[in-house]
């Protein structure tokens, strides 16, 4: 018997990608402890949602892809201040400059 493939809906693991995107956005800006949680589980789920999409045929994957490159992005932006953050502090300790 072969399994027939439907179109459904739109696959929730794209939902939830999208979601902890935009909510990793936020948590930037409000408090930035949560953002590696929220940015990691973003990319993990829409990269799921997107294998489970090409074996469903269910809808989403645009917000799943979106959803990626928003975590992504403010992942990287996160890693960014974080770096800036070290240096600034190197440079502190060290008398060469200000915070």
């Amino acid at each position: 018997m072969e399994e027939e493939i439907t179109s459904r809906g739109r696959n929730s693991r794209a939902i939830v990608s999208i979601i902890c995107g935009l909510v990793s956005i936020v948590s930037l800006i409000v408090y930035p402890l949560v953002v590696p949680v929220f940015s990691l589980v973003g990319i993990v789920f829409g990269i799921v949602g997107l294998v489970e999409m090409s074996r469903t045929g269910e809808k989403g994957k645009v917000m799943a892809i979106a959803g990626i490159i928003i975590s992504a992005v403010v992942w990287l932006l996160l890693i960014g201040f974080i770096i800036e953050t070290i240096v600034k502090v190197i440079m502190w300790m060290l008398g060469k400059g200000t915070i």
